[in-house]
């Protein structure tokens, strides 16, 4: 007796293994999550006031485990905790609002057929699983002209990961483009250059907010980067209400202001809107004194990246023309 097997019975069968190590890998993933619950309910029952005290080994012995459970999305929640400055005034809140935001996304996980697609696939990125890019790229993006107006560089464990800033001149949609390479490797994908302007298509990830995205095609324009933005960061604020509701555990966004001022008080730099509301800037955020240097101290249209009460400045429009610090 012959045996003839259908299309999709082959498909299926050639698919099963992959469909076998997605399975094995949720549930490395939920064991992974069930033994990060019981160690920070055991921080909490312990009080959080000898926080300061605990050592390196202390934080890392979970990241390692997450880790290992394949859940680096989550491992690296736990290493900005660790990251926190405990001997800073006012630290206890700082740790709250990430502890209840690595909290969030576990429980996220752990009803993500209650939540509606687009949210699962953050959720999903917020404890690791990565987006096939190829097959992103087979989506139609948006065609525009993009600002880049800024780029910052960050390294863990030999790892280089670039991020830069688009604002879209015509749709007005903001977007972050990372790229990831090995230290000392000159083979980096591309280079933006922060102050300039290219035309090209650009695909967002998936997402009930998509901000990251990928450029799908890209060249270079003279088009000038004027201003385009909000008045004052009550308007920040208004937005991330609106993306808090959607996305409860948002990242870092880029907006561009007005009018904002670097200013000091009791020796902590704020940025100053019109109505004279402060907020801070971001610990450690660097080349302020270049932006002094630019400014003179005065107000001008500024383009931040930040949330919540902290931002960095990463560049300013003097005059009609952008500078990117």
């Amino acid at each position: 007796m012959s045996l003839h097997l259908t299309s999709q019975q082959v498909k299926d069968t050639a698919d099963a293994p992959q469909r076998q190590s997605a399975m094995a890998r949720e549930a490395r993933v939920n064991d992974g999550i069930g033994e990060l619950l019981r160690w920070m309910k055991d921080m909490l029952r312990n009080g959080i006031i000898h926080l300061p005290e605990k050592n390196q080994a202390y934080w890392e012995n979970t990241i390692r485990r997450l880790i290992d459970a394949q859940a680096p999305g989550l491992a690296g929640m736990v290493r900005n905790i660790q990251d926190i400055a405990y001997f800073r005034e006012g630290w206890q809140e700082v740790f709250l609002q990430q502890l209840l935001k690595l909290y969030i996304v576990i429980q996220g996980y752990q009803h993500l057929e209650a939540l509606p697609a687009p949210l699962q696939q953050d959720v999903r990125q917020l404890c690791g699983f990565t987006v096939n890019q190829e097959q992103l790229k087979s989506f139609q993006g948006i065609t525009d002209t993009w600002m880049v107006l800024g780029k910052q560089a960050s390294e863990q464990d030999k790892l280089v990961t670039e991020r830069y800033w688009l604002y879209g001149v015509n749709s007005g949609r903001s977007a972050l483009i990372l790229q990831f390479y090995a230290r000392h490797f000159s083979g980096a994908g591309f280079s933006l250059q922060p102050g300039t302007a290219v035309h090209g298509e650009l695909v967002y990830f998936p997402s009930a907010q998509p901000l990251r995205a990928l450029l799908k095609t890209c060249q270079l324009t003279h088009t000038p980067l004027r201003f385009r933005g909000m008045e004052s960061w009550e308007e920040v604020l208004e937005h991330q209400s609106m993306l808090c509701s959607q996305l409860p555990v948002y990242p870092e966004q880029l907006y561009t202001i007005a009018s904002l001022q670097l200013v000091q008080y009791r020796q902590q730099w704020y940025l100053m809107d019109r109505q004279r509301r402060l907020m801070a800037v971001k610990p450690g955020a660097p080349k302020l004194w270049k932006l002094l240097a630019i400014t003179g101290g005065q107000a001008m249209p500024m383009a931040v990246v930040g949330a919540g009460r902290d931002y960095e400045p990463i560049g300013v429009w003097p005059d009609a023309h952008y500078q990117a610090l």
